[in-house]
């Protein structure tokens, strides 16, 4: 299986490149598109032009790498970049430069798109819905090709085999237009899944050509939940085809028994809304009406499937669908009633808490009334399903499918808060000084905890009570109680804790769960990510699984919930190792169940990994993707035990929606999750990799160690903090930066953990050396060159793993890290400067010099540069020729521009600098200092600066005629004196000039495939 899900020959299926051909054909035979005209002040160039200029560039930079190859001082892409710079002043404009960016970027969305493609593998609606049905239908039949039993059949059938999680992380690259776009042409089909037109596909190209390739201005949660909202109604539409399968092999197999099936397999959850972790911008008001509006959307899909089914039913079940729909209609209409309310709660709108609370007791005195359950409506399916005639049959019992599975809402739903929010709302009822798991006080905590689960009275709450309420643990207990009482009272709520380091979390956790009433319908589910939380993940559990009142709380749910995560880990520790390491858990995790008893529960194991090798995604399709965090080996282990197990992964942000951004991608994307839920493994592996424990061991130790030392390494602050995330736009409504208040003073990076991970990984993306998937591998081949080298050729596994090594090395290259870390360097613009002909630039050289030397960076960046270039040359080393070759993961052309884009950005940044030594002169009483407006714009904080620029030399207009007042007056004031011509000639130029340094962010982001 995992070999045909490979890449598609495009010989085998040449519609796949249909989409990508007419885009390319478009971009080689269009004039590039004026998009900025505050940049764009001249004529575009001719298409034939830019392609010149292309090829110009390309053909330098290959120069350059030549002259390099016998000069071990030389970087290929600083001196393209120094050529670029010295072209700025002579022939080439910004304009010129913004449409050559627009070019670059095309080609690396073109290539995009052709990836796309390959990765969901057969795209066409036809083929995946028999790729679904044959998937079960293996399920129903036996080595000779006859019916198993039907029992057996319905087990798998009926069980959740497989999670997808929408979640909101801040990875919304593109526009969201551009995204649909984007999706579309690369699957080659439109909205309904038919093939697209050549005037459709015409029309999509030329739409993606127009389009700045950046994030939706502005964006927001609210934007970004209701764009959640879309691709969880394309999710639904593959899951209802999924289940109309199901139905047709069963139908096939099981011809008098196939209307008792009620298929799960696969379910869909969002925490969009409802993710609070290191999150104070969503207030409780914004989750309820956010959780409404799931509910609102699904209830009005159920009255419109029964509308539709209804002229195919008779009589009286015609007339109970009509009842049943109107009831739905009416329940929706409330809802929306509701959402207006609740939207506008927090707010300070005149008696919006007035409203809220006449609404609240509504809403309360009519709740036996109410619809809060999904049952009536099963149950009237039931009954139908039962007398209907026999052609309305398979559409009732999909739908009676969705019913049950989906609930009232258009998805389940996780909620997530950090365990220090739990143990912050427990420590003044027992007690608590210091942290839970403190040796010294370990045991008291837990006697105390135990003590108030023993004893814990239920709490009765209402609307006022969330209102009220200042814990942020104990008020996201009461809105999941709101939830189950108001929405949906039998769907469970997933209830996610980060940085879960004792089960004294889980523990406390529960006790809020008895608390508010909601203990058998919500998942206590700890996240281990962080070192010590993997180190003590199976001591965190087995103490949770002894404990008296936890069993009772797993045997009651019938299931055991974790998380584990790839992007914190990921960095951390290396994301090799990241994945080692929750293979292992999982490995210890089976022999634990085992030897407490706990085989008869489901174990759900949520994977929030993301969509880039950096957050622990792989490349190579959705085969090789589910393998790398559900490894065969381990999934086999399980199924020894009689464990049953549920994989959920995420799909995080704009990048992992794309797979859902249109209903054919949707369907492709089901159909490799069926696959994979659905596969029948080899009773025995052979994989070395399970057998050489001691190398493997000692393999991923050295890599955790450099990881390790790498973090705690100021000098690694300093590199992500050199130019921070400013390389690229805010892609999501939650900051990329903390922003520290009250101060002009730049804030200095310490600690990478005072950075998430997205953004730290961005930042590595965009500078050119993937460190936290290539950091130690290098050194960890070095020990034994030869060791790997067989276990490389002969283990599957450890292929699976280091192939995530080389595609980050496709990308990778020391001296493209080389050319940001030279920007900061004073002795390089000293040099340039004594080698300038022209006075007044020879000065503007040395003041960048001037202000480099009292920033005083570069010697830290250049300490943490030689770690990192030194490991780099032994993974190349180690992984080999055939290895490291770009080919066939990145074509040699898209390698060549990436390297281009790099090359351009450094000589904009270079001619930014440059701009900002002919700033006027200020005093300090403007808040800033000169040296600290430096400090800004060093750092690429350009927007900030610019602002306070803005503020400090401001346009002004004229408030007195002076004329007027008889005897003439030359004096002008310092307060109407106006800028005009610095704003014309520096501020707005530094602005310009920053906005391609971010779209040269996006082409980067697009030829790597994601953000962060």
């Amino acid at each position: 299986m995992l070999e045909r899900q490979k890449s598609i020959d495009p010989a085998e299926r040449p519609d796949l490149e249909a989409s990508s051909e007419v885009l390319s054909a478009l971009l080689d035979g269009a004039t590039s598109p004026l998009l900025t005209p505050a940049v764009t002040r001249f004529a575009p160039a001719p298409a034939a032009d830019l392609a010149r200029l292309h090829a110009e560039l390309g053909a330098a930079l290959e120069e350059f790498e030549r002259q390099t190859e016998r000069d071990p001082y030389g970087n290929p892409v600083q001196l393209l970049a120094f050529d670029l710079l010295r072209r700025l002043d002579l022939d080439l404009s910004p304009a010129l430069i913004e449409q050559l960016l627009q070019r670059l970027t095309l080609h690396a969305f073109a290539e995009r798109a052709r990836r796309l493609a390959r990765y969901v593998g057969d795209g066409e609606p036809a083929s995946n819905r028999a790729a679904i049905e044959a998937s079960i239908r293996r399920l129903g039949v036996d080595r000779a090709g006859k019916p198993v039993p039907f029992e057996q059949f319905r087990a798998t059938v009926e069980r959740e085999v497989y999670g997808i999680v929408i979640t909101a992380h801040p990875t919304f690259g593109l526009a969201f237009r551009i995204e649909r776009a984007l999706a579309a042409l690369a699957l080659d089909a439109d909205a309904t899944g038919e093939t697209l037109n050549p005037a459709e596909r015409q029309r999509l190209a030329r739409r993606v050509i127009e389009a700045e390739h950046r994030p939706e201005p502005g964006i927001d949660l609210k934007a970004e939940h209701n764009l959640s909202l879309e691709v969880l109604e394309n999710i639904r539409a593959a899951l209802s085809q999924l289940y109309e399968a199901a139905f047709a092999v069963a139908g096939e197999l099981y011809p008098n028994r196939w209307m008792e099936l009620r298929p799960r397999l696969l379910t869909v959850a969002s925490w969009v809304g409802f993710d609070l972790d290191g999150r104070a911008d969503i207030p409780w008001n914004d989750s309820f009406y956010k959780r409404l509006k799931l509910a609102a959307m699904q209830v009005r899909y159920y009255r419109d499937r029964l509308t539709e089914i209804g002229p195919l039913v008779d009589g009286p079940t015609r007339a109970s669908f009509s009842t049943l729909a109107k009831r739905l209609a009416v329940a929706a209409d409330e809802m929306d009633r509701e959402i207006e309310i609740f939207e506008t709660a927090s707010g300070d709108a005149k008696g919006a808490r007035d409203r809220l609370a006449a609404l609240a007791k509504t809403m309360h005195e009519g709740r036996k009334t109410r619809l809060t359950s999904a049952a009536e409506i099963a149950a009237g399916l039931e009954q139908a399903l039962v007398t209907a005639p026999e052609p309305a049959r398979p559409a009732i019992a999909v739908l009676l499918a969705e019913v049950l599975n989906h609930g009232l809402g258009l998805a389940h739903i996780h909620v997530r808060l950090n365990a220090t929010q739990l143990h912050n709302a427990i420590r003044r009822e027992i007690g608590m000084e210091g942290a839970p798991d403190d040796p010294s006080r370990r045991r008291s905590f837990h006697t105390a905890i135990n003590a108030l689960l023993s004893q814990v009275k239920p709490a009765s709450i209402n609307f006022g009570s969330l209102m009220a309420e200042r814990t942020s643990a104990k008020r996201l207990f009461m809105l999941v109680a709101q939830f189950l009482k108001y929405i949906d009272a039998t769907t469970p709520i997933r209830f996610l804790i980060a940085e879960c380091e004792t089960s004294f979390t889980l523990l406390t956790a529960l006790h809020y769960a008895r608390m508010f009433g909601v203990e058998d319908r919500i998942d206590i589910s700890p996240l281990f990510e962080t070192i010590k939380a993997f180190e003590r993940a199976p001591r965190i559990l087995d103490d949770a699984l002894a404990n008296p009142h936890y069993a009772a709380y797993l045997r009651k749910r019938g299931r055991l919930c974790i998380q584990t995560g790839f992007s914190d880990a990921g960095r951390n520790l290396g994301q090799t190792v990241t994945a080692a390491t929750v293979e292992l858990l999982r490995s210890r995790l089976a022999d634990l169940l085992a030897e407490r008893g706990f085989t008869d529960i489901e174990l759900v194991i949520f994977d929030t990994h993301g969509e880039s090798v950096g957050r622990g995604c792989h490349y190579d399709g959705f085969a090789q993707r589910f393998a790398y965090v559900a490894s065969p080996e381990s999934r086999r282990r399980f199924a020894a035990k009689g464990i049953r197990v549920k994989q959920e992964t995420s799909y995080q942000g704009g990048d992992g929606w794309l797979y859902f951004m249109t209903p054919a991608a949707s369907l492709a994307a089901v159909a490799r999750m069926v696959e994979f839920a659905l596969e029948a493994l080899e009773e025995k592996s052979t994989d070395p990799f399970y057998a050489d424990y001691d190398y493997v061991t000692e393999f991923f130790i050295a890599v955790r160690q450099f990881n390790e030392r790498v973090m705690g390494d100021r000098n690694y602050a300093a590199l992500l903090d050199s130019f921070g995330p400013s390389l690229l736009y805010p892609a999501g409504s939650r900051a990329m930066r903390r922003e520290t208040e009250g101060s002009a003073q730049r804030p200095d990076l310490v600690h990478p953990t005072q950075m998430r991970a997205i953004p730290h990984n961005s930042i590595l993306q965009q500078l050119g050396l993937m460190a936290n998937t290539l950091g130690g591998v290098g050194q960890a081949i070095r020990k034994d060159p030869e060791h790997f080298q067989r276990l490389y050729r002969e283990s599957p596994r450890f292929r699976n793993l280091m192939a995530m090594v080389r595609w980050a090395f496709v990308f990778s290259h020391p001296d493209l890290l080389k050319g940001y870390i030279d920007l900061l360097d004073p002795g390089l613009w000293l040099m340039q400067a004594a080698h300038h002909s022209s006075v007044g630039h020879s000065d503007e050289l040395r003041q960048v010099s001037d202000h480099l030397e009292r920033l005083g960076s570069h010697e830290k960046l250049t300490r943490i540069f030689r770690v990192l270039q030194a490991d780099y040359l032994d993974v190349a080393a180690g992984l080999g020729p055939e290895g490291v070759a770009a080919e066939p993961l990145l074509p040699a052309a898209m390698r060549r521009d990436l390297h281009l884009l790099h090359a351009i950005r450094i000589a904009l940044m270079q001619r930014i600098f440059l701009l900002s030594t002919h700033i006027p002169a200020f005093t300090d009483r403007h808040g800033i200092t000169p040296d600290q407006l430096m400090a800004k714009i060093l750092h690429l904080e350009i927007d900030s600066a610019v602002a306070v620029l803005r503020r400090i030399f401001p346009v002004v207009e004229e408030q007195f005629d002076l004329t007027a007042f008889g005897e003439p007056a030359s004096y002008r004031s310092e307060e109407a004196q106006s800028y005009e011509a610095e704003h014309r000639r520096i501020f707005e130029p530094m602005g310009h000039l920053y906005e391609l340094v971010r779209r040269t962010g996006s082409a980067i982001t697009h030829i790597i495939g994601a953000v962060g």
